[in-house]
C-alpha cells in the first residue's frame, strides 16, 4: 500500500472516531485525547485493527495510549512508515 502523510492518516483517524463515537466529524478535533470522546480501551484496540487493515501494517495496540491524541498517532504513524 502507498504511505499515508500524516494529514491523511489524521483524517482516516478522525473519520473512524466519528463513525465509533457518532460525534459530527467537525468535532473530532486532532488535539483531545481519544479518551475524550467516550472512547474505551476495547473501542481504541479495535480502532487500531482497523487501521491496520486500511495502512497494510501491523500495530502496536500501546500506541494509542503512547500517543493519546490523533494529531500524534497520526504523526508517529507518518514518520514510522516502511520505506522510510
Amino acid at each position: 500500500m502507498n504511505k499515508l502523510t500524516q494529514t491523511e492518516l489524521g483524517a482516516l483517524l478522525q473519520k473512524m472516531v466519528a463513525q465509533r463515537t457518532k460525534t459530527p466529524l467537525p468535532e473530532v478535533l486532532l488535539d483531545l485525547p481519544l479518551m475524550s470522546f467516550g472512547l474505551g480501551s476495547v473501542d481504541m484496540v479495535g480502532m487500531l485493527g482497523e487501521l491496520e487493515s486500511s495502512i497494510g501494517r501491523s500495530l502496536d495496540p500501546r500506541l494509542v495510549w503512547e500517543y493519546p491524541t490523533i494529531r500524534l498517532l497520526a504523526q508517529h504513524l507518518a514518520s514510522e512508515a516502511p520505506g522510510d
